[in-house]
């Protein structure tokens, strides 16, 4: 896996809603491609409030997982996320990226973690291959009645 990162930028838009934070708050952005013997996979950008983990750095991703750091580090409680899956095709970064042609299928993930107090508090997006990644959800079973 290789990625840069926390930047600090200006929450916009859809990313300031989504995280329920004033337009223009700071956010760390994230970026990672994760590879598989060497061969580009998934790239994904990752946003997360400032004020929820202050002094975020490059050594504290590269020294443990983001969601560890929040509960152990910061004392952040997470709960549960929703995710959407959906196919896209890739655009010209992407691409460039992932190593395939413009405009190539790829799953789009997206990614909303929330805090026991169901504050949400990571916003992810991932571009995953679509000739190359197989994603696997297991329900457990009785599922409840609808």
């Amino acid at each position: 896996m290789t990625g840069t990162g926390p930047e600090t930028q200006a929450a916009a838009g859809s990313t300031a809603r989504r995280l329920a934070l004033e337009p223009g708050a700071p956010v760390y952005e994230i970026r990672r491609l994760r590879l598989a013997d060497g061969e580009p996979l998934i790239l994904e950008t990752i946003y997360v409030p400032v004020a929820v983990c202050p002094g975020l750095s490059h050594t504290d991703l590269a020294a443990a997982p983001l969601y560890t750091l929040m509960s152990t580090r910061y004392g952040v409680p997470l709960l549960r996320a929703t995710q959407y899956f959906e196919p896209a095709v890739a655009d010209d970064y992407e691409s460039a990226t992932l190593r395939m042609k413009p405009g190539a299928p790829v799953l789009l993930l997206q990614n909303l973690t929330y805090t026991t107090l169901d504050r949400p508090v990571v916003l992810s997006r991932a571009i995953m291959r679509g000739d190359r990644v197989r994603y696997l959800v297991e329900l457990n079973l009785p599922l409840p009645p609808n």
